[in-house]
């Protein structure tokens, strides 16, 4: 039943995926697991703008930066890195924990 919640939720937010996104830049840095299996950052993307938590070339940073990668609906369920307060992990852990339809 989680996974129906949130492979439904997922085809409703597809059109506007970028919008879940709350800018915490988490995903803009370097990480090293942790010994408790987290993860810890070491350094940030060059292009991350610390203060604003943006990308500076954001709408060509695949080109840019051949680290970056997108946040994809798997990275959102499984991504330790991530924190609860990410929009897309908002979105989609509580789906697959709690097992409800959306």
């Amino acid at each position: 039943m989680g996974l129906w919640a949130v492979w439904k939720k997922y085809r409703e937010v597809k059109p506007r995926w970028e919008q879940l996104c709350h800018g915490c830049g988490q995903c803009c840095y370097e990480r090293t697991p942790a010994k408790d299996g987290r993860f810890t950052p070491i350094r940030p993307c060059e292009f991350l703008d610390e203060e604003a938590l943006r990308c500076v070339v954001y709408p060509h940073r695949f080109e840019a930066c051949p680290y970056c990668r997108k946040v994809t609906l798997r990275h959102a369920l499984s991504r330790r890195y991530l924190p609860n307060s990410c929009g897309y992990v908002q979105t989609f852990r509580p789906l697959l924990r709690s097992g409800k339809r959306p």
